[in-house]
């Protein structure tokens, strides 16, 4: 089932998903699934955005969990 959302409703939408996804600690099924992952190639990356960012730097070198999550967000921004 397909729902129509308003102009206004996208937007805010839209608008959380890029905040969630510029933090980390925003989002707990990628902060748990990458813990490891953070902290081995991300730790002194901790202002907002960097952690994805960094994260998506090293996508070739995570745990298959958080690269599928991290893959995901990536291709959700995208969007």
């Amino acid at each position: 089932m397909c729902v129509q959302l308003s102009r206004d409703c996208k937007v805010e939408v839209q608008r959380i998903l890029h905040q969630r996804a510029l933090d980390v600690k925003l989002d707990p099924e990628l902060q748990r699934r990458c813990m490891t992952d953070l902290g081995k190639w991300c730790s002194e990356k901790t202002d907002p955005g960097q952690e994805l960012e960094c994260l998506q730097d090293h996508l070739e070198e995570l745990v298959s969990d958080c690269r599928d999550v991290v893959g995901n967000l990536t291709e959700l921004e995208s969007e």
